[in-house]
């Protein structure tokens, strides 16, 4: 169940009724004659942003029904994040995503169901409101008196200038798990572990996971150019070590265009990204995982978006640090399913604008 209209589950090739039939096999909790009680389990398996996304409603939840009580289920990919920010909850982590049936869904229902089932809770959390059938499968394997998540019918359908849908989600479940309303200011993302300080650098991630959504090296390199001209300071390409050829590129035009102070720098965990924008000056970039960290943070932060699934998971914003540079268009929240000749929303962002957002350090 994709919660959002402005998505869609993705082809595929095998035909709906067998799709149906075998994604019915692996679902159910294991067979237990008896199983340990306990208090609560949260849902929080997702990708780096998605879970920074749900940092403060975690903890609100955390806090009512007491850490050691509670089992967090998390990505492999967040374990670092988990265990700072939460470090006495119980943890279980399973892959973020399956890329198909057979070699992901029945390899981790063969190895993980049983350890997923050997529980029983009083309530079930679920916190990841874009299930496709690989989290709607782990949520099956859960022993619970009561699974709240939200449907279709109960997720928000408009963002807030704050809040993106996914926040707002989020504090429907942490308001339905209090048993009161709370002020959408507590729902904001924040780290409770991670000094910050400003050391007047540049940092750009220029790249996401999504192709369509990375910011070309020339509209890049002509941003820069023009912010030059007003700041001095030095400027660092960063990404994943994945990442470490295309960004070298970026790097290298830069240098070519004869744009001074031009670094690379490449985090080799998730603790030294979270590090890293930590200790920026200002930070530009995509809608990636940089984005999140950076607003939770509450550096200043601009951040490129187009308008596919905009007000989704961003913008949204802890201070007037963090600003958004789009195109507005009609057509915002097509869910990437663009019906003009080009994506208008990406193409007509100007190097002029970004530049013009990015403060002078």
């Amino acid at each position: 169940m994709l919660c959002s209209p402005m998505l869609r589950s993705p082809p595929t090739r095998i035909p709906t009724r067998l799709r149906e039939w075998l994604m019915a096999q692996p679902t159910g909790t294991a067979k237990q004659r008896r199983r340990p009680r306990r208090k609560a389990c949260l849902y929080a398996v997702g990708r780096i942003g998605d879970f920074v996304l749900m940092l403060s409603a975690l903890c609100l939840i955390l806090t009512e029904y007491g850490p050691k009580n509670c089992t967090l289920i998390i990505a492999e990919a967040t374990l670092p994040l988990a265990i700072r920010e939460f470090p006495q909850a119980r943890l279980l982590c399973v892959p973020g995503e399956s890329a198909s049936l057979l070699k992901g869904f029945l390899p981790l229902w063969w190895r993980e169901r049983e350890k997923l089932s050997a529980d029983h809770y009083e309530q079930f959390f679920c916190l990841r409101h874009q299930r496709d059938p690989y989290h709607e499968m782990i949520v099956s394997w859960i022993a619970t008196d009561q699974l709240i998540k939200l449907e279709r019918a109960t997720y928000p359908i408009t963002a807030l200038p704050a809040l993106c849908t996914e926040l707002i989600a989020h504090q429907r479940v942490v308001e339905i798990a209090l048993g009161h309303s709370i002020n959408p200011a507590q729902i904001l993302p924040q780290f409770t572990t991670q000094p910050t300080r400003k050391d007047g650098r540049l940092l750009v991630y220029p790249l996401s996971r999504d192709s369509q959504r990375c910011l070309p090296i020339t509209k890049t390199i002509a941003a820069l150019r023009l912010w030059r001209n007003r700041s001095r300071a030095p400027i660092i390409f960063s990404g994943s070590l994945a990442e470490a050829q295309i960004l070298a590129e970026y790097r290298q035009a830069a240098q070519q265009a004869k744009i001074e102070h031009v670094g690379l720098e490449l985090p080799v965990s998730l603790s030294a990204l979270v590090e890293q924008i930590a200790q920026a000056g200002v930070v530009l970039t995509v809608e990636t995982a940089a984005v999140h960290i950076a607003t939770a943070l509450d550096k200043p932060t601009i951040a490129v978006l187009g308008g596919g699934i905009y007000g989704l998971c961003y913008p949204w914003r802890r201070s007037q640090l963090q600003l958004p540079v789009h195109h507005h268009l009609p057509c915002f929240g097509c869910g990437w399913r663009c019906t003009e000749t080009e994506q208008f929303c990406l193409t007509q962002l100007t190097p002029a604008m970004i530049a013009d957002a990015l403060p002078a350090l």
